[in-house]
C-alpha cells in the first residue's frame, strides 16, 4: 500500500505513483486510477513514462480517501496498487517535499557503496532498512527533529513507494543517518569525506527544525532596544521574571 502526504481538503494538490522499480525494462502501455472510498476525487489524471499522476482535491477533514491503481504492461503484466490519502485541516507539509522512502534508502545503500543495491539486496533487507527509517524518524521526532515524516497506518507496514513527508532539503541528512546505523551489519566504514558531508546535513536539519524561543527582557535592556519604560500608563510591566500590574506597583 502506497501512503501519500497528508492534505488540507481544500487544497489541491498532484500525487504520483511510480511503476519504474516494478517494470524495470517494461513500461506502462494502459492504466485505470479510481476512487474506491472516501470524499477527495480526482481532478486530472494521466501517466509519462512510468509515472502516473493525479491532481486530487477535496476530502473530508480526518477522512482517509483510498484510490486504487491498474497497470497494464507493454509486456502484458497486470499490476495494481492500493493508494490511501489522509486529509485534514491542520496538515501543514513542508515544502517543498517530494521524496520517496526508496530514494532515502538507496541514498543509505548508496553511502555503503551499494550502488546496484536493487540487484544486491533481498526484499527482507530493504523492507529492514525501511522499518529503520520508520524508527529513525520516530526517534528524531521526540527529540526536536520533527521532519513531518509520512509514517505507514501501522508499525512495519510502510512501503518504499510512499511519499517521504520530508523536506527535500533533510533527505540526504536522513539517508547518511540511516546509513550510519546500516554499515556496520554490512561491515562497512565511512570515509572522512561521509563524515564532513554528514555533519553539514545534520546542520541542515537542525536549522529547518529549530524552533524560535522567545526570551523575557533583562533589567539592564536598553530603553528602545525592545524594551519600554514601566510607567502606570503601562497596563502590564515585566520586571526580570515577574509581571505586575501598574497600577498595583
Amino acid at each position: 500500500m502506497i501512503i501519500w502526504n497528508p492534505k488540507k481538503p481544500d487544497e489541491t494538490a498532484a500525487y504520483t505513483i511510480d511503476w519504474g522499480p516494478e517494470l524495470l525494462l517494461d513500461a506502462i502501455e494502459s492504466y485505470s486510477l479510481s476512487v474506491t472510498s472516501g470524499a477527495a476525487t480526482i481532478v486530472e489524471q494521466a501517466f509519462a513514462g512510468n509515472i502516473v499522476t493525479a491532481l486530487i482535491t477535496g476530502g473530508a477533514d480526518g477522512g482517509t480517501t483510498v484510490f486504487e491503481c491498474e497497470i497494464t504492461s507493454i509486456a502484458q503484466q497486470v499490476l495494481s496498487k492500493t493508494v490511501t490519502l489522509y486529509t485534514i485541516d491542520t496538515a501543514n507539509p513542508k515544502i517543498p517535499s517530494s521524496s520517496t522512502k526508496r530514494a532515502i534508502v538507496a541514498l543509505a545503500f548508496q553511502e555503503c557503496r551499494l550502488n546496484n543495491y536493487q540487484f544486491d539486496l533481498t526484499p527482507a533487507e530493504l523492507n529492514a532498512a525501511l522499518q529503520k527509517l520508520d524508527n529513525l524518524m520516530a526517534e528524531w521526532a521526540v527529540t526536536g527533529r520533527d521532519l513531518g515524516y509520512n509514517y505507514p497506518i501501522s508499525y512495519g507496514m510502510g512501503d518504499l513507494e510512499d511519499e517521504s513527508g520530508i523536506p527535500n532539503a533533510a533527505v540526504q541528512g536522513a539517508g547518511l543517518e540511516l546509513a550510519l546505523r546500516i554499515a556496520p551489519n554490512m561491515g562497512k566504514s565511512w570515509s572522512r569525506e561521509s563524515k564532513q558531508a554528514y555533519t553539514q546535513s545534520m546542520i541542515a536539519i537542525d536549522t529547518i527544525t529549530a524552533v524560535p524561543v522567545n526570551r523575557l527582557l533583562t533589567r539592564t535592556t536598553a530603553l528602545g532596544a525592545g524594551n519600554k519604560p514601566w510607567t502606570t500608563w503601562e497596563p502590564y510591566a515585566v520586571r526580570g521574571n515577574r509581571v505586575t500590574n501598574s497600577g498595583i506597583g
